[in-house]
Formats: structure tokens, sequence, C-alpha cells
């Protein structure tokens, strides 16, 4: 068999064709022979075939490719110069690792400083959410993948709060919520007159 090609590269399927061997009584089978990691598969099509699908392939692994044919007396061509493949890298799925160690500073009647420590990812983080709860209501605000703090004002004293933050990537992955970090209020200044 001639001109092995690859088309419809994926990073977990392909498709591999040839052009058709010729015989003088005819060509009944195709054997294909798939290299991975030094590990050898044999797969076989009929002689009418001229490609096969391959799926659940492995991202960012090098394949190598062989054809051979063969005729309904069982005899067999050589195989094919083989054909040497690369699937690409597929898309990002793992999501950053959860931030830790959080804390709280300059911590007043109605503001605070909440910080993190950064967290890691394969690529790279782009965003941290974070949640603060009071009186069982959430809210979320988000600051860019390089901010490792946020200002919290006009907060109510003598009230508690909890924050928990996650870490984003480009590809939408999210690490799960950090454990949460509590914290109250003090009572503010006294401003009332007797």
């Amino acid at each position: 068999p001639q001109r092995l090609a690859v088309n419809n590269l994926t990073h977990e399927s392909l498709d591999l064709s040839w052009d058709a061997s010729t015989d003088n009584v005819g060509v009944t089978v195709y054997e294909i022979q798939m290299t991975v990691n030094g590990q050898t598969q044999t797969f076989r099509v009929g002689g009418n075939v001229l490609s096969r699908n391959f799926t659940n392939l492995t991202e960012n692994t090098h394949y190598q490719f062989a054809v051979r044919a063969g005729d309904a007396a069982g005899n067999f061509s050589a195989f094919s110069t083989p054909l040497e493949v690369t699937t690409p890298r597929g898309p990002d799925r793992t999501p950053p690792s959860v931030p830790q160690r959080l804390a709280v500073n300059n911590l007043t009647h109605e503001s605070l400083d909440l910080s993190w420590q950064a967290s890691t990812d394969n690529v790279g983080v782009t965003e941290y959410e974070i949640q603060m709860t009071v009186n069982g209501q959430p809210q979320t605000f988000r600051v860019g993948g390089n901010v490792l703090s946020r200002d919290f004002t006009n907060l109510t004293e003598n009230t508690r709060y909890q924050f928990a933050v996650r870490a984003g990537d480009a590809a939408g992955n999210f690490s799960a919520l950090s454990t949460p970090l509590e914290v109250t209020t003090p009572r503010g200044p006294d401003r009332t007159p007797p």
C-alpha cells in the first residue's frame, strides 16, 4: 500500500487512509499496524476498504502506522513505509489548585483586607472568585489571576462574615472553594449620645 495519509486529526482520534494495492487475483484484506510507546496493535479491514478511523487515542502522543495488503491465498505484501503522527494537546480540563492560607488584615468595624496564597495551574490562573456570605446571603466578587487580595468596605459592625476563594483558568476550569474563613467585625465607636 502507498500514500498513507492522516485526516481529521484531533487530540483523541484520526482517520488513516491509503491507496489501493493491486493483486493478480484480488486484495481481500488490509492489515494495519499501530505502534505507540513501543507497543504494536494490529487491525484488519476488508480489501475494498481504504481507510480506518482510530479513536480513544492519547493527546500529545507519537503514533506510527504501517499497512500491508493480503489476498485470499494468505499472501501478504511488505508493510508500507511507516507514517508517523503526533496527536495534539487536548482542551485544558485541569482546574487550578485550591487557594490556601486565607487571611484578614486591617480589620475595622466597617472594612477589612482579604488575602490568599496563589494557586497553581497547568496553563495559568486567570482569575479568583471570592464568595462573601453574610446573614446567609452570598455575594461573589472577581479579581484577576495576578491579584492575591481584595479590600472590602461598607461592612456592618459586629457582624459575622464568611469568605471563600476559588481559582479559575482561561478554559473555564475552577478549583473547589477554599476552606472558609470566618471573621466578625468589631463594634464601631460609640456615637450615641446619652
